[in-house]
C-alpha cells in the first residue's frame, strides 16, 4: 500500500511477516530532478524452515516505487534507520 503523505513524500508499507508484523514502512522523498532518496528498503525475505518461500521483499519494493512513479533506476541515495 503507497500513500502519498505530503508533496512528493510517499509511505510504503511493505511486508514483513516477522514475529507478526505484517509490514514496515518505507518512504520515497522524489526529486524533481529524477533523483529520489529512498528512506528504508524493506527486506528480501528467506525461505522458512517448512519450505515457505515468504513475501518477495524486493518484488514488493519495485510495485510500491512503480505506484509512487519511481523505480530502481531513480534511487539515487538510500537511508537506513
Amino acid at each position: 500500500m503507497v500513500t502519498e503523505v505530503a508533496p512528493g513524500l510517499h509511505r510504503m508499507a511493505l511486508p514483513l511477516g516477522i514475529h507478526g508484523v505484517e509490514t514496515v514502512s518505507a518512504y520515497l522523498l522524489a526529486g524533481g530532478d529524477g533523483r529520489d532518496t529512498l528512506v528504508d528498503c524493506g527486506i528480501a525475505a528467506a525461505t522458512t524452515p517448512d519450505g515457505d518461500p515468504g513475501p518477495d521483499g524486493t518484488a514488493a519494493l519495485e510495485e510500491a516505487l512503480r505506484a509512487c512513479g519511481s523505480g530502481f533506476e531513480r534511487i539515487e541515495r538510500l537511508v537506513i534507520t
